[in-house]
């Protein structure tokens, strides 16, 4: 199996990030920072095992079946915009109300039981 067989695509990887980060803060949600995104596109088969961020962690099995998606050769905009319901929020609905990128200044899960203003 080639190393593009397991790795995917590293652009459509990243475009896939970059489209659901947007989506998903525009929501109102906390996501990743924006910087370790090119990171975690980088290394899709085991993103997770350098995350230490617990928001990043939460979003772990969105950020998988993207990959998985791309990998497949979905467009990233419509892996995006097709994503299951049970995959557009972490569990718990990571919320936030302040920053850019949907962090606010604790960067933690967020709040339970909130739904985002739309």
């Amino acid at each position: 199996m080639s190393s593009d067989m397991v790795s995917g695509d590293t652009d459509g990887n990243l475009d896939v990030l970059l489209r659901w980060f947007r989506d998903a803060a525009d929501r109102g949600l906390m996501v990743p920072e924006s910087k370790r995104l090119t990171e975690i596109s980088r290394h899709p088969a085991d993103w997770w095992m350098s995350a230490t961020d617990p928001v990043e962690l939460a979003w772990r099995p969105t950020v998988d079946h993207l990959f998985h998606q791309v990998r497949l050769g979905v467009f990233p905009a419509a892996a995006v915009d097709f994503l299951p319901d049970a995959l557009r929020t972490p569990p718990g609905g990571a919320t936030c109300s302040g920053g850019p990128g949907g962090r606010g200044p604790d960067a933690g899960i967020g709040r339970r039981g909130r739904t985002p203003d739309r």
